[in-house]
């Protein structure tokens, strides 16, 4: 009982003394509790409340910078359209379009043959497509795909070559590649492009800019090449027995396509 009094009496003391050490802190630090706990408080809040509403503001504020950049897009792009011309746009859209088709234009590169062909006096003694080169896909979008054809003419040499030069001013684009001329009879290897309209991702921050200087004397040229899109007849030679039974009318046939 007596080591069970001695030890609670230790105790007892210990816990005095603890308070009485305190009391002394206390009192001798006692003006610098309040700005500790102040700046404690302070540091909670900051971490807790000020810190995430700081980001929120700079995100919003930056969503609407984004949102006010998309509406002076939209703006200046409502100006731009509202200023043109729909009837230009769609003559200049069949230009381009007829220059440059988006596939296969077998009757435009038979018209403008046809066309060609007649106003240069220039018989046609046969053609034919190039199957492989019509099947041909390209891998690079920025490429565009042809129609390979070989192009047998019979004429002059003057009337050939105009032939030639009056192709690179017709619609659709070409481009003869090959020439072989043998007692004026010549061979020409042609390649008529085309290529697909690009898919379009416009969006609401999509700037449409006018055409440029360079684009807008471009699509002059162009609406001013040969327009063959009616349709001609080849004036394919034929035999003189044939022409020995044929009508006038006969000597023309028409295209197959």
């Amino acid at each position: 009982m007596d080591l069970n009094n001695l030890s609670k009496g230790l105790n007892l003391k210990d816990l005095n003394l603890n308070a009485s050490l305190l009391s002394i802190l206390y009192r001798q630090y006692k003006e610098f509790m309040l700005p500790i706990v102040v700046v404690v408080v302070s540091i909670i809040l900051v971490v807790i409340i000020v810190i995430p509403q700081t980001q929120a503001f700079l995100q919003n504020r930056e969503e609407l910078k984004k949102e006010q950049d998309k509406l002076s897009i939209l703006k200046n792009n409502y100006s731009l359209l509202s200023g043109m011309d729909e009837a230009d746009l769609n003559v200049n859209l069949q230009a381009l379009s007829k220059a440059l088709p988006s596939n296969k234009d077998f009757i435009g590169v038979i018209n403008t043959i046809s066309y060609n062909s007649v106003r240069q006096d220039v018989s046609i003694d046969d053609f034919e497509f190039q199957v492989g080169e019509i099947s041909k896909n390209t891998a690079d979008e920025l490429e565009s795909p042809f129609l390979s054809l070989t192009l047998n003419v019979s004429g002059s040499p003057q009337s050939i070559l105009k032939f030639m030069a009056e192709l690179y001013k017709s619609m659709p684009i070409a481009q003869v590649t090959n020439i072989k001329t043998s007692a004026g009879q010549s061979t020409l290897k042609l390649q008529f492009y085309y290529k697909s309209f690009a898919k379009g991702n416009i969006s609401a921050d999509t700037i449409i800019a006018p055409l440029s200087k360079e684009e807008t004397e471009l699509v002059k040229t162009v609406s001013s090449w040969n327009d063959t899109s009616q349709g001609f007849s080849l004036p394919i030679a034929i035999s003189s027995e044939s022409q020995a039974s044929a009508s006038p009318s006969a000597t023309e046939i028409s295209s197959p396509f």
